[in-house]
């Protein structure tokens, strides 16, 4: 028998009992006997390990659901079969047994077919556990080095370019995200700033905003004019299943303080003028989506100009959905209040600012979507 079989321990003050255990599983496992409670305990306190215990409910010197207990406190890998030979209150020990986390329970006088089918029901269950196990680590780990890439390939803050100061604030509700923020060296000293919002959120919306990455560099090394990235991105979209899409709101700074933008279907860009004037530049245009319905709505930019001081903050609708524990939302409304008391503060603790306004908001309660803010300032 091989020393890596699963190892079977029979807890029974019945030596004939004991015995018949012994007959039955040994020609299979190896099988450890203890004549009591206080014998199995030093079984399991000489480092003895066992996969399953086979135990009596009712012994002159302990109670098996106590042994039961004990060892799944400490020696958590052990499963345990419970036996009684009662007639009496059967219900009641099953419910018992339940209650103590043991799923497997048998009536003794028991036939040999039973008792090995209990324990390969175990050794089935142990195996497909550690599978699981085995597959969930495994997840996790590509999980984690996926955000690890996803982080990296998030442009370096705060960025100063042409006399305009960039921040950003990115949180994730989950391993990875379908939110992401890019910049664009453009042509002369022009910069272009994208924020993208792939609908979902976890590793298909994270694969997603990737591919959306590389369609809008394309987009701005052909042409980075707004009107030109907006029309280019929005005819490569046949990479996206037909229930997924994206929202997008793309910015060109120019040397002379002028804004180009465009707005696929994401939030409004909110520009906070130096006097503490709050407008809303809105949608030019629909999702990124590869829907009849959308190449139908016309796509357009727009041109605004910001002076010395002026800021444009971008975001995800994750910032104006997130619930407080209440289930209040913290709105439109509420962000413009916030960002109206940042006004005097640099960009960094501007941003830092709003984040502290978003996690009062949500007290603890965790995020359910992906949050991205980037503040754009024009320098003086």
């Amino acid at each position: 028998m091989m020393d890596d079989a699963p190892r079977i321990l029979a807890v029974d003050d019945d030596p004939g009992l004991l015995r018949v255990v012994q007959r039955v599983v040994s020609p299979h496992y190896p099988v450890t006997l203890a004549r009591g409670f206080r014998e199995a305990l030093e079984r399991l306190a000489e480092g003895d390990a066992f996969d399953i215990a086979v135990i009596d409910i009712r012994m002159p010197d302990g109670d098996g659901y106590e042994l039961g207990r004990r060892i799944r406190e400490e020696h958590p890998e052990t499963d345990v079969i419970l036996m009684t030979g009662s007639v009496t209150h059967q219900d009641q020990k099953l419910m018992q047994a339940l209650e103590d986390d043991v799923f497997f329970f048998l009536l003794k006088p028991f036939h040999r077919r039973v008792l090995l089918a209990l324990i390969e029901r175990c050794l089935r269950q142990r195996r497909l556990d550690a599978e699981n196990r085995f597959h969930r680590r495994r997840l996790e780990a590509d999980q984690a080095q996926a955000r690890e890439i996803q982080i990296h390939l998030l442009p370096d803050t705060p960025c100063e370019r042409s006399g305009w100061r960039i921040d950003a604030r990115f949180r994730s509700c989950d391993e990875t995200s379908g939110d992401l923020y890019a910049l664009f060296p453009c042509d002369g000293s022009a910069l272009g700033v994208a924020m993208v919002d792939v609908i979902g959120h976890g590793l298909p919306a994270a694969m997603y905003g990737g591919m959306v990455r590389a369609a809008l560099d394309a987009a701005c090394r052909a042409d980075a004019t707004p009107q030109a990235v907006y029309d280019q991105v929005y005819s490569g979209l046949d990479f996206f299943a037909p229930n997924s899409g994206a929202s997008m709101v793309y910015l060109l700074l120019g040397e002379n303080a002028d804004l180009g933008f465009f707005n696929a279907g994401h939030p409004p860009i909110l520009l906070h003028r130096a006097n503490g004037d709050l407008t809303e530049l809105h949608s030019t245009g629909p999702l990124l989506v590869p829907a009849d319905w959308a190449a139908e709505i016309p796509r357009g930019a727009g041109q605004t100009q910001l002076a010395p001081g002026d800021r444009a903050l971008l975001y995800t609708d994750g910032l104006i959905e997130t619930k407080s524990p209440e289930g209040k939302i913290f709105g439109p409304d509420d962000l413009q209040r916030a960002l109206r008391q940042t006004r005097a503060l640099p960009i960094a603790q501007a941003l830092d600012r709003l984040l502290d306004h978003l996690d009062e908001h949500c007290a603890g309660r965790p995020l359910e979507d992906d949050v991205t803010l980037v503040l754009v300032e024009r320098g003086g």
